[in-house]
């Protein structure tokens, strides 16, 4: 009987939730930005200039890096582009770079992400989110 429990309990701590390394980054969900969609993003692909899709989404690397991400739309091909906004500082905070949202302030938590005074964006996985936030607050 032990040779059978064993193994079943080695494998059930193999995979505790608690063992698992966080995600090395994290997205929000996607949210429609009107303003940002088909402006110029600034990429030229094959001649093409390349314009902002409508559907975009936070990502947060564990490096503490904010990228906005979204559909570059480049003579009628779609593919994923973005741009960085910030460096998180420890507080989880970070304002806009001149590129990229200049004076814009970003906060990072729990619940998603801010951009100035609106509501927060969710994470798309609360689970990886709370894990990698953890991992970056020390915890």
């Amino acid at each position: 009987m032990t040779r059978v429990v064993v193994p079943v309990l080695l494998a059930c701590l193999a995979a505790s939730p608690g063992s698992a390394q966080p995600a090395s980054s994290i997205n929000t969900v996607d949210f429609p930005d009107p303003q940002l969609a088909g402006q110029p993003s600034g990429v030229t692909i094959m001649n093409s200039s390349c314009v902002f899709g409508d559907t975009f989404h936070y990502q947060l690397t564990a490096k503490g890096e904010l990228f906005l991400r979204g559909q570059n739309v480049c003579g009628g091909v779609a593919g994923l582009g973005g741009k960085h906004l910030c460096r998180l500082g420890p507080d989880l905070h970070c304002t806009g770079q001149p590129s990229a949202g200049a004076g814009v302030d970003y906060a990072v938590g729990d619940a998603g992400v801010s951009a100035g005074p609106g509501q927060a964006r969710a994470w798309s996985d609360p689970r990886e989110a709370a894990a990698l936030l953890g991992a970056m607050r020390g915890h």
